[in-house]
């Protein structure tokens, strides 16, 4: 009798043992691919557009390897941005048209066609991620689509002169329906974002001789590195709700402060100078106020050319950094832990674009 207890015992052991590997192993294979909703399985993908050669090249941020190219044939890419729910991406052309994307196939699935010509510097997506904002070029203009609405499109009166000030990077602020533009000017521009109150703007200059390239916001300043070709070159830490002045200003002895970006979840900004041989100045902002660090070390290897945009890792680990030089493009990666450049990937020659992450 025992006997039988046990051959039995054994026989649905092994039954369940087989029903759990085969659908474990379907669980496996469905949710394989690394393409799930899981933040930790999801890969970031770097877009580099090139207005020299008319295409998008994308790499892979596991490998740090290019991976292909998107051909956009007679539009030249000028500036990018990437959807809320990471399926589209949004690129501004030498013309009137608006290309949008598709990130899982890299096809053009549909063209926006705007008021006037969408060569664009700054595009921003609004924190809800229904409205595209986007700075013109040729008329100094600021216009915005709603996405969610049939991708109509309005746009303010210019807010400066048109083809003499020239809007360069935007930051939104949804809390406050404040939309900033740095300029060429030597100044920022407020824009009202609000249904009553839109387009009305005002503008503020600092610094005399010194203009804001881009902008971003951390510990609720908005942070204004300013292009300046004499030393000092100062970068300004302003209050949205005092506009009036700064809360800080520092101050470093490189020139031509063009680029920054915020690292997530560290009190440190990474600032790029434009001028050759360019570097990556470090803020510190881990005490009371911020200050100038170090330079990225580059370990005598690599050397940034003319860094343009950056964009950080949503975990803060690595920041790219679009290196724009004379003959040819490469996307630096740097380690923010260590604050050292850990490669170095040739993107062509590209000019005037930038470059976004996309996770997938």
């Amino acid at each position: 009798m025992k006997k039988h207890i046990y051959v039995l015992l054994i026989a649905v052991s092994v039954s369940i043992c087989l029903l759990a590997f085969i659908y474990g192993c379907g669980s496996a294979a469905s949710g394989g691919g690394g393409g799930g909703g899981g933040g930790a399985s999801l890969t970031p993908w770097i877009y580099v557009g090139s207005d020299y050669d008319s295409t998008i090249t994308y790499i892979n941020g596991a490998t740090n390897t290019v991976a292909g190219s998107i051909e956009l044939g007679s539009y030249q890419p000028y500036h990018m941005a990437v959807s809320k729910d990471r399926k589209k991406l949004y690129v501004t052309t030498d013309s009137t048209d608006l290309l949008v994307i598709d990130t899982s196939t890299n096809q053009i699935t549909s063209i926006i066609t705007l008021e006037t010509n969408a060569l664009s510097y700054g595009m921003q997506l609004s924190e809800s991620g229904d409205i595209l904002y986007i700075t013109r070029y040729y008329d100094s203009g600021l216009e915005r689509v709603y996405l969610n609405g049939g991708n109509t499109h309005e746009a303010v009166t210019p807010l400066g002169t048109p083809s003499v000030t020239i809007l360069k990077s935007i930051v939104i602020s949804d809390e406050s329906h404040i939309a900033y533009v740095a300029t060429d000017s030597g100044n920022v521009t407020t824009v009202e974002l609000s249904s009553s109150g839109w387009g009305n703007h005002s503008t503020k200059t600092w610094v005399s001789g010194a203009s804001p390239y881009d902008l971003t916001m951390h510990k609720g300043c908005l942070v204004v590195p300013l292009h300046k070709l004499s030393s000092p070159s100062p970068c300004l830490f302003v209050s949205p709700t005092n506009f009036s002045t700064f809360e800080y200003s520092i101050s470093t002895t490189e020139t031509g402060l063009s680029g920054i970006t915020a690292i997530p979840g560290k009190d440190k900004l990474y600032v790029s100078v434009g001028v050759t041989p360019g570097k990556l100045k470090i803020i510190d902002w881990s005490g009371t106020t911020p200050t100038f660090e170090a330079i990225v070390v580059t370990g005598g290897v690599y050397v940034f050319d003319n860094p343009g945009l950056m964009a950080a890792t949503a975990d803060g680990k690595y920041v790219y950094v679009l290196s724009i030089g004379a003959s040819a493009t490469r996307v630096c990666v740097v380690d923010t832990i260590t604050d050292t450049v850990v490669a170095s990937i040739p993107v062509g020659q590209v000019a005037g674009s930038n470059l976004v992450i996309v996770y997938k």
